[in-house]
């Protein structure tokens, strides 16, 4: 018992040691060895690109002269001008920012361009130069003419500046002394502009080095609105880069009807660099493309972006001349214009080529290619090289089509993007013989391209679904039997035989579209025979849809009897948009009997509907036996004195 209180006594004698220890450990200070180094004032801040403009009287000293800001007001404002009138104006450029910069100094004319400027000499000095007196210009040089420096962009002055530096040059314009009355009361447009556009130069340093800007291409121009990008087209030989996307509208200040021309044996290239151009609705109506060359002009377009063309009637390029060339190498082209009066498709060449080596292009109607007759000895074509990608195949058949086409060994296959089947074009797949046609008409699926002319010497019926592209090329047919949904498009499908009664192109299943196809038959048995009668195309148990298409029979057999039908159709259905329908029978040549051209001719159940179509032919529609419903948009038409019933009847319907 007495132990247990000793042992109780001890513990609570430890535990009060214990607390007391910890307490003192509370209030006790540790030391250790230390030491500190601040770095303050530390800066992120981005650098500013700032350049400024001034003017001075240039018949004073340039170190002396009195300066003005020059976007306070005009440089050259008179307008008394009259031969042997000289105005010379010292130009400061200066760099007020913290960053090296390179800058452009333009004129450029806002509104139309008298002959005026044709007698306006300039001249220039770099650097700046005192001109005491007329004599004293001899000391400058000579540019040329204002109508050529607005022409040449890049023959005014241009320099890079680092941050704090300034350079001085002068500009002198004199109106030459033999300028006769012819050019009294002109003016240089409205007013013009004396423009000084500046970007930053690859000149600083980062950890690494001075090239974390090396994507900046110290000679290139960089362009930032519609009026720095129009201008700059304007430089031989310029290299072009977007450096914002561009907006065109009814503001937008044009040239010979264009946004963008390049002319007079100047190369441009424009590198979109990822950034649009896009034209507003009607900004452009019925002027020309936006991009424009002419007189033996070059434009290059490079680097991603796209460009579109709202609702007018303007196109995207354009090879006006002789000698033009456009190469489209990358790029996304779209336009919503429609192909009706004064308007131009995505692609369009009076005269010069286009070579498209790769892009995405979505035309609305298609593209086109006008004045095939070439007198000058140019190409003149619009040629799709391999990687080019087109969103529909379809060519403009208001103009030639002809001398639209793909590359040599070239052919279009159909991919998807985004959902949608596009066509681009690649090597190879392309056809060039009779055997191989009928080979690839026969397997599912096939985009077919013509790689030249084709003879067929015998009948094929054709029981997959395919697509032919004639490429501009002709098709030599005994007779092509279409049984499965199919389409031909762009070239010529020719007749290769005289046999009585087989038409030469024919559709019995499925639906048949044809885009932009001359059928063209002629149907010529020498044989005195009693009656002969030939069709440019049947279709029968079938239906089939031609846009923009010309189908022509021609029908000179020796006979009794003689008929010939554009269109046989036989318990079917057609629709005709645009192009024509040609009937003949050449005259005399039948021996006792009358001839009888008929544009369509129905057995069975038939509607026909053609809108805007261009009929020639004796009868209009022929209705064999069975009903015929006639759908058109010739109001023109009289049912009586159009519509030979020789054993059926018809229903005329005038549509809008």
């Amino acid at each position: 018992m007495t132990k247990s209180k000793s042992t109780k006594r001890s513990l609570l004698v430890s535990g009060l040691v214990l607390i007391m220890c910890v307490t003192m450990l509370i209030g006790t200070t540790f030391a250790w060895f230390t030491d500190s180094v601040t770095s303050s004032g530390n800066i992120i801040k981005s650098g500013t690109l700032d350049v400024e403009m001034y003017w001075a009287n240039g018949t004073e000293a340039p170190d002396t002269a009195v300066w003005n800001d020059a976007s306070a007001g005009a440089i050259f404002n008179y307008d008394l001008w009259e031969p042997g009138y000289t105005e010379v104006r010292h130009i400061k450029i200066e760099n007020k920012g913290s960053l090296a910069l390179k800058y452009q100094l333009s004129i450029d004319a806002n509104g139309e361009v008298s002959k005026l400027a044709d007698v306006i000499d300039v001249y220039y000095a770099d650097p700046a130069v005192q001109v005491a007196n007329r004599s004293a210009l001899t000391g400058a040089t000579k540019l040329g003419t204002l109508t050529e420096v607005l022409d040449e962009i890049n023959t005014t002055a241009s320099g890079s500046l680092e941050a704090g530096e300034n350079h001085t040059i002068t500009l002198a314009l004199k109106m030459q002394e033999s300028a006769g009355n012819e050019y009294q009361n002109k003016s240089i447009g409205t007013d013009f502009s004396v423009k000084l556009s500046a970007i930053q130069l690859n000149f600083e340093s980062d950890s690494f080095g001075d090239d974390y800007d090396e994507g900046l291409n110290p000679e290139a121009i960089y362009a930032f609105d519609p009026q720095s990008l129009k201008d700059a087209m304007l430089v031989r030989d310029g290299y072009i880069v977007l450096n914002e996307d561009i907006i065109v509208d009814e503001t937008t200040s044009l040239q010979w009807g264009a946004y963008m021309f390049v002319a007079n044996g100047r190369e441009v290239t424009i590198d979109l660099n990822g950034h649009d151009i896009i034209v507003e609705d009607d900004a452009l109506l019925k002027t020309n493309a936006v991009f424009t060359t002419a007189n033996g002009g070059t434009l290059n377009i490079v680097g991603d972006g796209t460009v579109t063309v709202k609702n007018g009637k303007s196109g995207i390029f354009h090879a006006m001349n002789k000698n033009d060339q456009i190469n489209v190498y990358s790029g996304t082209y779209i336009s919503n214009s429609d192909n009706g009066s004064n308007a131009l498709a995505i692609m369009y060449t009076n005269s010069g080529n286009i070579d498209v080596y790769g892009g995405k292009f979505i035309p609305l109607d298609g593209i086109e290619c006008a004045n095939a007759e070439d007198t000058q000895g140019s190409r003149l074509s619009i040629v799709f090289h391999e990687g080019a990608v087109l969103k529909h195949t379809k060519y403009y058949a208001g103009y030639d089509a002809t001398r639209i086409q793909l590359d040599e060994g070239c052919t279009f296959e159909a991919v998807e993007i985004g959902g949608e089947t596009w066509y681009q074009v690649v090597k190879g797949n392309g056809v060039s013989s009779a055997s191989d046609l009928i080979s690839a008409l026969n397997t599912e699926g096939a985009y077919i391209v013509l790689q030249n002319d084709v003879a067929l010497d015998q009948s094929v019926t054709v029981n997959k679904s395919v697509t032919l592209n004639l490429n501009n090329k002709t098709l030599t047919t005994m007779g092509l039997d279409f049984a499965a949904d199919a389409t031909i498009e762009n070239g010529t499908i020719a007749s290769g035989g005289n046999t009585n009664l087989v038409p030469h192109l024919k559709a019995t299943a499925g639906t048949l579209t044809m885009d932009n196809v001359t059928v063209d038959v002629k149907h010529h048995l020498n044989a005195n025979v009693n009656w002969s009668e030939a069709s440019g195309m049947e279709v029968q148990n079938a239906k089939a849809v031609l846009n923009n298409c010309n189908v022509k029979i021609n029908n000179g057999t020796k006979a009794k009897w003689v008929y010939s039908y554009g269109i046989s159709l036989n318990n079917a259905e057609i629709t005709v948009n645009g192009g024509s329908i040609t009937a003949e029978c050449v005259a005399g040549t039948a021996a006792n009997g009358p001839t009888n051209p008929n544009a369509i001719s129905t057995m069975g159940e038939c509607t026909a509907t053609l809108n805007d179509v261009n009929v020639t032919a004796m009868y209009y529609v022929t209705t064999v036996n069975g009903h015929a419903t006639i759908n058109t948009t010739d109001k023109s038409i009289a049912s009586v004195d159009f519509v030979d019933n020789r054993g059926g009847s018809h229903t005329l319907n005038y549509i809008d």
